[in-house]
Parts: structure tokens; sequence; C-alpha cells
């Protein structure tokens, strides 16, 4: 990819079917951590519901650098 960036990813599904509790516990440390503020996703954008149609297209076109979230409380 450009500038040496990678993308790697996982089917999560496969895990939780066949190690159900190993996922729990890693579930747990990580939303642990992310309490502790030493896990921060960076959250590109926010919509609410109503605005799922924006987000599904900034997706589709590939301009998202982070995460995008559907909120049922949107907060800007």
């Amino acid at each position: 990819l450009l500038r040496n960036i990678s993308v790697i990813g996982l089917h999560w599904r496969q895990y939780r079917l066949g190690e159900p509790e190993w996922v729990r516990r890693i579930q747990n440390d990580m939303y642990s951590l992310y309490r502790q503020g030493r896990l921060t996703p960076h959250v590109m954008h926010t919509y609410p519901m109503e605005g799922f149609a924006e987000a599904l297209e900034v997706l589709e076109a590939g301009r998202v650098h982070g995460k995008v979230v559907l909120s049922a409380r949107h907060v800007q």
C-alpha cells in the first residue's frame, strides 16, 4: 500500500465460536485498557442513525481514516 501502510484483519467470529473464554478474557482486557485511557481508537466521525446512508457512502468511497460510528444519541 501507499506510504508503507498495511491493513490487517481477522475473522473474529471463528475465535468466538472456537474459544469463547479466551475471547471473553481478551475483550475484558481491551475494555479495561480503554477505561484506563491506554487504548484510544481513532473515531473519524460519528453520525446520527438518520445519517447512516452518508456513513455508508464514506465507507464505500474508501475515505475512512479510523472508525465511523453510528449513534442513537448523536453528540458532535
